[in-house]
């Protein structure tokens, strides 16, 4: 039996409930009694109720797919009449494959202006039971819709056994999948983005053995995907989980993360990944108001990836981390908007791109944050490798805005190949790329040595030296040159500001694009490349940056030029400040080779035109 798809409604979720349903089983009391252990057939007991135990019981003992509803009395003079008592054991455990319990049929019962709206919660009578789930299911493709608030808890639903279960218009404090040890539990479905298909939730935790969840849509205060080194034989990592989805409807609100520690240091992460594989948080908005403009009570991390694989964050807007401390740590500030460590296990293969990072979603105006990306590993035993900021290709870039402190921090002896590329970074308190040997020490701009044979946060990768930057027309032309290590590639992203940082390195708010170089036996390599304008001017400034392609290791950026307007000696293009027949030689030589360099009539291909381009600018001399 499949799992409801996710596009579906509420409306058709319920149908295909009731459409297989064998019976539906009607609970009459909020109390938690229990006098009849039989079938369906065998309800109501002695006492003539039935109780969400006593349903829950006959339903696992009685072949079929069922039905729970509410039809409940309740005494408004009561105020916990709208709460379902657990007083005979902590929960109640649901082993029936395809049962529907619908908590929202109280509200429909009762003819509630807002049927949507749950009207029942649950409440342990016994504080032994206090932290305990009320609802466990032990079954697969069973449907829980509008479960209320849970007193005493921070999980009202935790799933232990069983696939595609699906879980629609609870607000309630959590919902955890918890497989028993040894267990997967695969396909679990934590919201919709159909009609009333939506969680308010407080946690949704994922745990070792929990796959391929998918949980969109909603609105959620903290999400934890929690594998660790101790899951039965360490291997059953969380995996292929999506937080989000490609399309607006499908992301979640993640927001209220922020707590405060004894010592008033905040804490809290919006979407914590520990230990986890193929982990992909896409479209969400967290760490601000549902509109992405204002700062929501959001702690330290908007996503804290750690001893994790193969995690992609993409799309998403993850703004407003900055939080004060109190009390000892008053006047202090925290918040990072992405964090990624290791701590107990390598990190690797993880993807960060075209998020908006400590702006609104127009990008361009500012929502409080105090950092934005940190690439950190927090031991020197456990190696962060291979991680990608942005792209080269296609629409991949981050914008990375407006922070108090560094844009990009890659800090620590043992992190390299952290590939930045393809990025706007503009307006952060300190540097946009910042490598440094460990988080704590001084920002500031690291000097280039010569043969880059220093090691450190990917390897103090040298940054290219720029020597001019020309926009003519529609294009750019960027000469310069780059010192690193002998006979390797490298790849050039040049970017360009309306203004430079005040360190005169960077940032970099518009990518103009990137061309690869090699350096020479003794590591030097010049460049002299036409890109995109991309609207840079006369009053902006270039920086580049240099990255290693053998280790996929990017440098700071480059100091600043000015842009100049025109090409003083467009013809001199053997760069010796004289026009000669080395530069027609040259022109030649770049014709050949399909250059772009020699398209001299701006049509973008290489014709007679070019020559003829040519000649009228070698004749026009150097101004």
């Amino acid at each position: 039996m499949q799992c409801t798809p996710l596009t579906a409604s509420m409306t058709i979720a319920l149908a295909a409930a009731t459409a297989y349903a064998q019976s539906i089983v009607t609970v009459d009391t909020t109390e938690d009694v229990s006098d009849s252990f039989g079938t369906i057939a065998d309800l109501p007991g002695p006492d003539g109720v039935v109780s969400f135990r006593e349903a829950v019981q006959a339903v696992n003992a009685t072949p079929g797919t069922h039905t729970i509803e509410f039809a409940i009395d309740r005494d408004p003079a009561d105020p916990l009449s709208d709460l379902l008592r657990l007083e005979e054991s902590a929960f109640v455990t649901l082993t029936r494959a395809g049962t529907t319990i619908d908590f929202l049929s109280q509200a429909r019962y009762e003819g509630a202006p807002d049927p949507t709206v749950p009207a029942l919660g649950m409440i342990h009578l016994s504080p032994a039971f206090a932290g305990q789930p009320g609802v466990v299911i032990g079954a697969g493709n069973c449907t829980v819709i509008g479960l209320g608030f849970m007193s005493n808890t921070d999980v009202s639903i935790e799933v232990q056994l069983g696939d595609e279960n699906r879980f629609f218009a609870n607000r309630t404090n959590g919902i955890a999948v918890r497989p028993g040890f040894g267990s997967v539990v695969t396909g679990t479905q934590i919201g919709g983005t159909g009609d009333n298909q939506a969680n308010d939730l407080g946690l949704v935790e994922l745990a070792c053995g929990a796959n391929e969840s998918v949980v969109v849509a909603n609105r959620i205060t903290q999400v934890a995907i929690t594998g660790s080194r101790f899951c039965a034989d360490g291997t059953r990592r969380p995996s292929s989980n999506r937080i989000g989805g490609p399309t607006p409807e499908e992301g979640n609100l993640v927001n209220g993360f922020g707590r405060t520690s004894g010592e008033g240091r905040p804490t809290g992460a919006g979407v914590e990944v520990s230990f986890a594989q193929g982990t992909l948080i896409q479209g969400n908005t967290i760490g601000t108001n549902e509109a992405g403009t204002q700062r929501a009570n959001s702690g330290v991390q908007g996503v804290f990836v750690w001893d994790s694989i193969d995690t992609t964050i993409t799309g998403n807007l993850i703004s407003g981390i900055r939080a004060p401390g109190v009390a000892g740590s008053a006047g202090l500030v925290f918040g990072r908007a992405i964090q990624v460590t290791a701590i107990n296990d390598a990190v690797a293969g993880v993807v960060i791109e075209n998020n908006l990072i400590g702006t609104d979603p127009t990008g361009t105006n500012p929502v409080p944050t105090y950092a934005g990306i940190e690439i950190s590993p927090s031991t020197i035993t456990q190696p962060i490798t291979n991680v990608r900021i942005g792209g080269s290709t296609g629409d991949l870039g981050n914008v990375i805005a407006f922070t108090d402190l560094d844009g990009i921090l890659i800090a620590g002896t043992n992190v390299d190949g952290v590939d930045v590329s393809g990025n706007s970074i503009f307006a952060n308190g300190e540097l946009g790329i910042d490598l440094r040997t460990v988080p704590s020490s001084a920002a500031g701009v690291t000097p280039n040595d010569d043969g880059d044979a220093d090691e450190g946060p990917n390897g103090f990768q040298n940054f290219p030296v720029l020597i001019s930057a020309t926009v003519a027309s529609s294009n750019a032309r960027i000469v310069g040159s780059l010192n690193s290590r002998p006979s390797r590639n490298y790849r050039i992203d040049a970017y360009a500001s309306p203004a430079g940082d005040p360190s005169g390195h960077g940032e970099g708010q518009v990518w103009l694009g990137a061309f690869d170089v090699r350096t020479d036996a003794s590591g030097d390599a010049g460049f002299d490349a036409i890109l995109p304008a991309r609207g840079a001017d006369q009053t902006w400034i270039v920086s580049a940056t240099a990255t290693d392609l053998g280790r996929r290791a990017t440098s700071e950026f480059s100091a600043n030029v000015d842009v100049l307007v025109g090409d003083p000696c467009p013809a001199d293009l053997d760069g010796d400040g004289e026009l000669t027949l080395f530069d027609f030689l040259a022109f030649q030589n770049l014709f050949d080779a399909g250059d772009p360099l020699a398209n001299f009539d701006g049509d973008g291909s290489l014709t007679l035109f070019d020559f003829l381009a040519f000649q009228n600018a070698f004749d026009a001399g150097c101004s």
